[in-house]
């Protein structure tokens, strides 16, 4: 009977006075920042119109929320008196402003990084006589897509050889890589071709894209069709000549098919008098040695 009574006399200024302390304003959830920047997060609490910060707040604190349902951990708190008390290795990390009469309070975290992705809460105390006020806000990190690598632009290939280009990309959450060629997909991660011909040559698509934003690069790759050791080798390009062209008369082709057949003419004759000459010096010579011989015989005799 005395607990009853002691409730109802806690709960009944509340009731009679026809409302009781709430949240009037509270930050989008989730709200969203970027990394490597900072979050800030903004309440406005309402109170009875008797009440004020020092007459009703014992505690404005704020910090990690843990489901189902209690702040975790402390990481700043605001106490009736307008003093602030910040977990000790913190004090960089987070920081607040707040207005006592116009019930106003803002955290802010600063350098955000992956780690600061989490449930916060705002938890106002009362007192014994009233539930705490409490408010979690789910914070998340997005950063428009970057891609990183491949840094170079362009890339040959040999006939035949296989193509593997590597792609990376920053971003929050992790980009989603895709490589496109004509509009067409041809690979995710990683650009893979293998045996390329030579109309695997072109400009593809590297693109990275996710719920904040998307990039893209192009890539030149040109097939090489004739390769010599590490440099290319190439066929001219014999273009046909006409009477119209500057430079190339229509007479000269045949000059140089008759000088080539006299050429080879004066060849044939040279080579023709030399075997006959041989000949000819070879028959003298046993001419001359017949006759050497019969002299010889007539003196013996």
């Amino acid at each position: 009977m005395i607990s009853a009574t002691l409730i109802m006399s806690l709960w009944l200024p509340v009731f009679c006075q026809g409302g009781h302390p709430k949240i009037v304003s509270r930050p989008s959830d989730p709200l969203i920042a970027r990394s490597e920047d900072k979050a800030t997060l903004n309440w406005t609490l309402g109170l009875l119109p008797s009440e004020t910060w020092n007459s009703s707040i014992f505690e404005v604190a704020f910090g990690i929320w843990k489901d189902p349902g209690f702040l975790k951990t402390k990481l700043l708190a605001i106490d009736r008196h307008g003093e602030v008390l910040i977990r000790p290795n913190y004090e960089k990390k987070i920081s607040c402003d707040f207005n006592m009469s116009k019930l106003q309070v803002a955290f802010t975290l600063h350098g955000l990084t992956m780690k600061d992705e989490n449930h916060y809460c705002l938890q106002v105390e009362l007192g014994l006589h009233q539930p705490p006020l409490t408010d979690p806000v789910m914070l998340l990190l997005e950063d428009s897509p970057k891609i990183t690598s491949p840094k170079q632009e362009n890339f040959s290939v040999n006939v035949g050889d296989n193509l593997r280009i590597n792609s990376q990309a920053k971003g929050l959450p992790a980009p989603n890589i895709t490589w496109t060629k004509q509009g067409r997909i041809v690979g995710n991660d990683t650009l893979i071709v293998n045996g390329v011909t030579p109309n695997d040559s072109g400009v593809y698509l590297c693109s990275a894209h996710n719920q904040a934003g998307e990039d893209h690069k192009e890539i030149v790759v040109t097939v090489l069709e004739h390769n010599y050791g590490s440099q290319k080798l190439t066929v001219p390009h014999m273009p046909t000549q006409t009477s119209h062209d500057r430079g190339s008369p229509v007479w000269l082709f045949p000059v140089v098919i008759g000088v080539s057949v006299f050429l080879i003419a004066a060849v044939v004759v040279f080579r023709s008098r030399g075997h006959r000459c041989k000949r000819n010096l070879a028959y003298e010579q046993h001419i001359d040695e017949k006759a050497s011989g019969e002299h010889f015989t007539t003196a013996e005799i």
